[in-house]
This record gives structure tokens, C-alpha cells and sequence, in this order.
């Protein structure tokens, strides 16, 4: 779950753009942006085993993973 509780390590992701200080503090973006994935990851991990399972739906996930990213 996201909260105060969580470290700059496990909220900022800057995997998309290296060219960014990756020792720079948590933006307010990137907490958005760990927000919005964390809540994508919720939303997933409520859905029945034979849903999770279906392939339209894992390439619909990790789609939408991305466009939080």
C-alpha cells in the first residue's frame, strides 16, 4: 500500500528517463505515479484466478501498467 511509510527508493521510477538524477527525492509525479500503480496492482489482485489468468486481460494490465509508469 502507498503511504508515508514508504522510502524514496520504492516510489521514484526513473527507468523512462536516465538521464534524471535517480538520487533526486520522490517528486510529487512520482508519487502520482506510485499511486496510480499501486492502486492498477489493487484493482488487478481483486479480480477472480480465471480473469488474472486470461491473456487479454494480462496484456490489458501490464498496458495500462505502462501508461502509469
Amino acid at each position: 500500500m502507498l503511504g508515508l511509510a514508504q522510502t524514496g527508493e520504492e516510489i521514484r521510477d526513473r527507468g523512462d528517463s536516465p538521464w534524471d538524477n535517480a538520487e533526486r527525492r520522490p517528486s510529487h509525479a512520482d508519487r502520482r505515479k506510485a499511486l496510480r500503480r499501486q492502486t492498477l496492482q489493487n484493482e488487478y489482485s481483486l479480480l477472480s484466478a480465471a480473469h488474472r489468468a486470461s491473456s487479454i486481460i494480462r496484456s490489458l494490465y501490464q498496458r495500462l501498467l505502462q501508461l502509469a509508469a
